[in-house]
């Protein structure tokens, strides 16, 4: 009978080492899950207050400072959503839920629901082009994927402008795009935008510059592909994620 040789000592420091970054990693996560969780909850209680003081008579000086702490809340709670949203798309694959039967095209349906009155008080076109779209894929995830994807799409389009939503197959693979008719995004951005806090030179507005960074999460938990460029029909912006290892086997395709 043959016994195995000792592991050399630098395997076990090197395996250890490994441990511990994954056990880092992992309570990082955790910690970013829990305190974005935690936050929630009194910055949803701090703007509804800020706006049913709003709805009250309050002299010009008073009324400016509500709107800016209003604002400001707002925009704190909307990071700390996508906060929680990262930590979700990047947690362990053993960590997370399992995965579904999903049609892209039934996601984008519910998103029309949510998103249509935002679209139509800022006077944009939302429009879904939807054929079925079936895979594998994360339940909670996925409808996140869509709705920053939505977030970003509005936020820089102007008003009197489009947004489209696409599902369906293309060459037998599911995808899922998002087209504006907002400034665009330069080639030599188009990969800077995907890291997390990043937001191009002279973008307008407020934004944290963390959708696409966990948009890209999500792609990647799903083995998907990103794909930026611009819409065929007008400029602007076309973000289309394309899931060719989440293809249902055996599925028939059109």
């Amino acid at each position: 009978m043959h016994t195995l040789p000792p592991t050399p000592p630098v395997v076990d420091a090197f395996n250890g080492l490994l441990s511990q970054v994954r056990d880092a990693s992992t309570m990082q996560q955790r910690f970013l899950a829990n305190a974005a969780h935690q936050l929630r909850t009194p910055l949803a209680g701090l703007q509804m207050h800020l706006e049913l003081l709003l709805r009250r008579t309050l002299v010009p000086e008073v009324l400016a400072e509500v709107e800016r702490m209003h604002g400001a809340t707002v925009r704190a709670s909307r990071l700390a959503n996508q906060l929680l949203a990262l930590a979700k798309a990047e947690s362990a694959p053993d960590q997370g839920r399992e995965l579904e039967r999903i049609d892209l095209r039934s996601i984008a349906g519910a998103a029309a629901r949510e998103w249509a009155p935002k679209a139509h008080s800022l006077g944009i076109d939302l429009g879904f082009a939807l054929d079925p779209a079936e895979l594998q894929g994360d339940p909670v995830l996925l409808p996140e994927l869509l709705d920053n994807l939505l977030d970003n799409a509005l936020r820089y389009t102007p008003t009197g402008g489009t947004v489209t939503v696409r599902t369906g197959y293309l060459d037998g693979v599911p995808f899922l795009c998002v087209e504006d008719a907002g400034p665009g995004i330069p080639e030599s951005e188009r990969s800077k935008v995907l890291e997390r806090f990043y937001r191009m030179p002279g973008t307008p507005g407020e934004g944290s510059g963390l959708g696409l960074s966990i948009v890209q999460e999500v792609v990647a938990r799903h083995n998907g592909i990103l794909g930026i460029d611009v819409p065929a029909r007008h400029p602007g912006t076309r973000i289309c994620v394309c899931f060719p290892q989440s293809a249902l086997p055996g599925e028939q395709t059109q």
